[in-house]
């Protein structure tokens, strides 16, 4: 009769164990990575929705052109009526509107806060929720565009942020 080999147990243990130390230390890396990824594609997001609003908010009139006579069943909202001057109108008109209303019309999924402020920082406008309210600064992206209002230059400044 012919002798036959046989897994001893500890080589099977020994195997085991190293594996299963490898797998854990993949799952870890993985997750690890994909934390970093959310955060990241977070990130983009809130300045992709900042740009877009901004740049909406100083090239753009609106949809309808004349939406200030009726902001509530206007489809998007816009202050310039040319590019980067902006309408007083407008501003008084959007300043007017329900935060929840301009964020859906300026196309916004996440919480934002408008100013318009002179070069200097005197503050002519804001559009937020709440002054007190502006979610956590750390997860923040602030665009600035500048334009023309009544003469004189001012900043355009959106700032996205989480809620």
């Amino acid at each position: 009769m012919a002798k036959r080999g046989q897994g001893v147990p500890i080589d099977f243990v020994a195997g085991l164990f190293i594996f299963l130390v490898m797998l854990a230390y993949f799952l870890l890396l993985w997750d690890s990575y994909s934390e970093r990824y959310v955060a990241a594609a977070s990130s983009i997001d809130m300045e992709t929705t900042a740009i877009g609003v901004a740049d909406q908010l100083v090239s753009t009139g609106g949809m309808p052109n004349n939406w200030t006579a009726d902001p509530l069943s206007a489809q998007s909202i816009g202050l310039a009526w040319r590019q980067n001057e902006i309408d007083p109108y407008r501003l008084s008109a959007l300043s007017s509107l329900p935060y929840a209303n301009a964020k859906r019309l300026l196309g916004a999924g996440r919480e934002i806060m408008i100013k318009i402020e002179t070069l200097d920082g005197g503050r002519l406008a804001t559009i937020s929720a709440s002054e007190a309210e502006t979610g956590d600064s750390s997860k923040a992206v602030e665009v600035t565009r500048m334009a023309m209002l009544n003469g004189s230059v001012v900043n355009v400044k959106v700032q996205v942020y989480e809620n």
